[in-house]
């Protein structure tokens, strides 16, 4: 349940992210969300990579090229709440700096200043980042902008935000709040704090039903219809994505014992895929 994290987040930050770019792709904010959510998205299915890729070259890689979307999570999560508070023509000069610290950060991502190599957690068997020097840089620049952000929420909210704004806001704060917990419960993992794999990726299935409620609720962004889709369709993959990552350790198990390392792993899933297909 550890190791497969990752796709969870994939699928329901993934999915979302999708269906209110489709609601209206030349909207600004649509626009703006759906990179925030994808970004977060194809950060998190990394974690799931690293641990189901047996060559720990091609998993080591796999992880890094992850970060090429998680740096711009905290600049991208600025620039959504100054857009939907309409604050961002004040905060120009701030996302312009935001951006560039995340564009300074891409060019480390697959250097060892940021990501050397992974460690394990024997008693879980599962593999974690080892951070850098510029990992470092990166997680303090991360929960210095998103709870920054946050922060800026609300101050909006108290002074600014009229009473429907505010009932929106209230399930975006709740939402994005768990979201940057789910981001520092992370960041205490790789900097051993915690010993034991992150639950971050679940974690942000709160952020996902915060938001979903809010839209259904209030009419958040005007993705109403979307969102009724989107539920259906994050419980349907995600329930399928649960039967193939549940085929796949079954098979791993059952298979490795007789046959040893001669079964690779994606032999495997291609096998679990076909038979949850």
């Amino acid at each position: 349940i550890f190791k497969i994290s990752g796709f969870v987040s994939l699928l329901v930050n993934g999915g979302l992210g999708f269906f209110v770019l489709s609601k209206n792709p030349k909207k600004s904010i649509n626009i703006r969300f759906a990179a925030f959510s994808l970004s977060i998205a194809l950060w998190s299915v990394g974690s799931a990579y690293v641990n189901v890729i047996a060559n720990e070259q091609v998993a080591l890689w796999s992880l890094r090229q992850s970060y090429l979307f998680g740096v711009f999570v905290p600049s991208l999560f600025f620039h959504f709440v100054t857009t939907f508070i309409g604050w961002d023509h004040k905060f120009k000069i701030p996302l312009v700096v935001s951006y560039g610290i995340s564009v300074l950060l891409l060019f480390f991502v697959f250097s060892s200043y940021f990501i050397p190599t992974f460690r394990v957690l024997e008693r879980y068997n599962y593999r974690i980042d080892v951070p850098g020097p510029a990992y470092v840089a990166f997680a303090v620049f991360f929960n210095l902008v998103v709870f920054g952000t946050l922060i800026l929420l609300l101050i909006f909210y108290w002074k600014r935000a009229s009473d429907k704004q505010k009932k929106q806001l209230r399930f975006i704060f709740v939402g994005y709040f768990f979201g940057a917990l789910a981001g520092l419960e992370y960041f205490l993992g790789v900097f051993q704090v915690l010993n034991r794999p992150p639950l971050d990726d679940y974690v942000l299935i709160i952020t996902f039903v915060s938001m979903a409620y809010a839209i259904l609720r209030y009419r958040l962004l005007d993705i109403e219809i979307i969102i009724k889709r989107a539920v259906i369709f994050a419980g349907l993959f995600s329930f399928v994505f649960g039967l193939f990552g549940f085929m796949l350790f079954f098979l791993t198990d059952f298979l490795q014992q007789r046959l040893g390392g001669m079964i690779r792993w994606w032999l495997l899933a291609g096998a679990s895929a076909v038979y949850v297909i």
